[in-house]
């Protein structure tokens, strides 16, 4: 990246080569994060349920993924993750039954 300096007059190529490089730079973090969420609907005492998500593009290199839901009875967890998906499980360990909610999912690939 070239630094420029006030009261210099800058070369159309240099100015060139840093939007080349912004545009670079601001392609690769646009593919490095995606997100989505699920119905996970209700979730019985005891119970748990599991499935796979396949990421609208696939990444470059593995991401990290990370788990949220709304609802405070359910743990979850992230599996078998690629640069394609990853497998989902989201288990009641109260004695109450969950609220309908949403798995919420963010994957980072930087």
């Amino acid at each position: 990246m070239k630094k420029f300096v006030p009261g210099e007059i800058a070369r159309a190529e240099d100015v060139n080569g840093n939007f080349d490089e912004l545009k670079q730079a601001i392609d690769a973090l646009t593919g490095a994060l995606q997100t989505g969420a699920i119905s996970l609907g209700n979730i019985g005492p005891g119970d748990n349920t599991d499935a796979t998500i396949k990421f609208p593009k696939p990444f470059t290199r593995v991401p990290k993924v990370f788990l949220q839901t709304g609802n405070q009875r359910l743990i979850l967890a992230a599996y078998d993750i690629t640069t394609t998906g990853f497998h989902y499980w989201a288990y009641n360990n109260t004695s109450g039954i969950s609220a309908s909610t949403e798995l919420m999912w963010l994957a980072v690939g930087l």
